[in-house]
């Protein structure tokens, strides 16, 4: 056994893929793994070709790449270890850190002339035991994760569109909560935004509030036009998989129904992998061409603070930077999509989770690219009210557009902006967490819910009208079906326990 197979460097490289699916899997299916892994695997042995063909010995050119690709695949942890503890200047250091330890271990190693089978069997097994915790902890957990086939939503009934059916044009605009909420937390007046939308025929409803406390539990309730407490029956109050939300916001009973009627359904997608594209629409325009679990391994790599790589590969690698243009990309993809309707007969069913006000907070007020070093001088709430405050006109110039190019149109198009949630969510702070627990969930699920629903549909409004019975109200309205209305309830739950549903509708009526 004087030959030890040199294997380390493979398992070394797929180990941190592996390690961040394991603490990801809640939001996460395996089969995201996959081409990460294929990657990896693929320049392991591309490494220790080159490694080879330089030492021309199996065992140091392993231990090189080994060396090589525990600093690569580490060094965005550190990184973010070394911010959080406050020190100002990791971006110029580490790197340098990095050459002097890799060539200091690359120096010792071909200068030995030691036999390395221990040090071989040691990386062996040490690379070997790592893979094997992880690989035992995703086996556990996909074992006992239940094949869900989660139907919900309202039934199917028979939809039968009377006259022209309009364009309807459903805008989530992340985090943003309600006027009351500005006046009550953050001492801003959003009343001239509110006057704008009431002075170009929308109905805002000014005491309405979110049905869940998150993007997923709102949009998985509002899109199937039910509340979703039965998923608590279904799959168990201690069920952390996400799996179930993300099926019902993807395979949503609204799409299924506007496409059974010859509606051509666009999905305007954030970078958030729950809403980045949907595949059953007809036409996607992601917020981020590369999936979410490929780019946070990205990000976690010494490949992830050169941006340049990123640009050349046509992709966006920095979270704050990614969040701006993503915000640019989708305003710019809704303005487009009437001019669509030049050659596009049918009518158009278009879903754009917008990625904003939600933090991070990357606007100014105009609308230019805030850094993490002058959003950090400025308080939470003023941060957030720039943001906010963009946000607002780029709504209003959207609207301008979108209404003028159907001004010659034989149908005006139905116009919802919501929130999912309130602005709590979106900026954990100081502040937030000094505010009593009713407070928060005020914070929290006090939500914009602006309509525009021409030929008479704002009559039907009212002021507290939640989102789950927003399109059992477009439905009967245009359509013609028998939903009603449903109580208007509001439901928390928390990220450790997705599945425990609290009815907090008396406190937010308080």
């Amino acid at each position: 056994m004087k030959k030890s197979l040199v294997i380390h460097p493979f398992l070394f490289a797929i180990f941190p893929i592996l390690a961040l699916y394991a603490h990801n899997m809640a939001e996460l299916s395996f089969s995201e793994t996959l081409v990460p892994l294929a990657v990896a695997l693929g320049f392991a042995l591309l490494l220790l070709l080159l490694s080879w063909l330089v030492v021309r010995d199996c065992k140091k050119a392993g231990i090189i790449v080994s060396i090589f690709l525990i600093i690569f695949f580490a060094d965005g942890h550190i990184y973010g270890v070394l911010r959080e503890w406050g020190w100002v200047r990791p971006a110029i250091y580490l790197p340098v850190a990095w050459a002097m330890l890799f060539v200091g271990c690359v120096y010792l190693i071909m200068r030995t002339h030691r036999s390395l089978h221990n040090l071989t069997t040691i990386l062996n097994v040490v690379a070997a035991t790592l893979v094997a915790f992880c690989a035992v902890s995703i086996g556990v957990y996909e074992s006992d994760r239940p094949s869900y086939d989660v139907q919900g939503g309202a039934p199917a009934v028979a939809v039968k569109p009377t006259g022209t059916p309009p364009d309807i044009y459903y805008i989530i605009l992340d985090a943003y909560g309600r006027a009351d909420t500005f006046e009550d937390f953050y001492d801003f007046d959003n009343a001239e935004f509110i006057e704008y939308l009431s002075g170009r025929g929308f109905y805002v409803a000014s005491q309405s509030r979110a049905n869940g406390v998150s993007t997923a539990h709102s949009l998985a309730t509002c899109l199937n036009m039910e509340f979703i407490n039965y998923l608590s029956d279904e799959i168990g109050e201690d069920v952390t998989d996400l799996g179930p939300l993300h099926e019902l916001v993807q395979n949503h009973k609204v799409g299924q129904l506007l496409k059974s009627i010859g509606y051509k359904y666009i999905h305007v997608g954030s970078h958030w992998e729950m809403t980045r594209v949907n595949k059953y629409a007809d036409i996607n325009f992601p917020g981020n061409p590369i999936r979410e679990f490929p780019l946070l391994v990205y990000r976690t790599t010494l490949l992830g603070r050169i941006p340049a790589i990123a640009d050349k590969l046509g992709f966006v690698s920095d979270d704050r930077l990614m969040h701006w243009k993503c915000a640019l990309y989708q305003f710019e993809k809704l303005a487009e999509i009437p001019d669509m309707k030049d050659h596009i007969r049918e009518p158009l069913f278009v879903f754009a989770h917008v990625v904003v006000p939600h933090c991070p907070h990357v606007f100014n007020q105009d609308g230019s690219f805030l850094t993490a070093e002058e959003e950090a001088k400025r308080g939470n709430p003023e941060n957030y009210i720039n943001q906010l405050m963009y946000c607002n006109e780029q709504v209003k110039t959207l609207i301008e557009q979108m209404l003028s190019k159907y001004s010659t149109s034989d149908t005006y198009p139905v116009i919802i902006l919501q929130g999912d949630h309130g602005p709590s969510s979106a900026a954990w702070s100081d502040y937030h967490y000094a505010l009593s627990d009713e407070d928060r969930t005020r914070l929290n699920m006090r939500i914009l819910n602006a309509y525009y629903l021409p030929g008479g549909g704002n009559e039907l409004l009212y002021e507290s009208i939640t989102p789950v019975n927003t399109f059992r109200l477009v439905f009967d309205f245009y359509f013609e079906t028998n939903y009603g209305l449903l109580s208007d309830r509001s439901y928390r739950s928390n990220y450790a326990h997705p599945y425990q549903f609290e009815d907090v509708t008396d406190i937010l009526a308080e």
